[in-house]
């Protein structure tokens, strides 16, 4: 299972809306959480809300998944955002 985690704690500029929420649900720097885990807790902060068209229910999880991930590039959040692999 793979978990991701903020890797520093002095963090560069981040884009207001949907980088801030994810950073925001990262941490304290060092907390390790799923990919699932960090969508739910996107969602709580209303993740949503950044989007341009409307999803509802599994598509609203699928849509933030991919989003999260598309922030995870290195050119983007990627050189703060650490990964780790674990055989659970």
């Amino acid at each position: 299972m793979k978990t991701f985690f903020l890797g520093r704690e002095s963090l560069p500029h981040v884009q207001r809306g949907q980088q801030t929420t994810i950073v925001h649900c990262l941490q304290p720097v060092g907390v390790k959480k799923t990919l699932n885990q960090l969508v739910n807790d996107c969602l709580k902060e209303k993740y949503e809300r950044t989007f341009k068209k409307a999803h509802v229910g599994q598509d609203l999880k699928e849509f933030t998944k991919r989003s999260i991930l598309y922030h995870f590039h290195p050119t983007r959040l990627g050189s703060i955002v650490g990964t780790h692999e674990t055989t659970d």
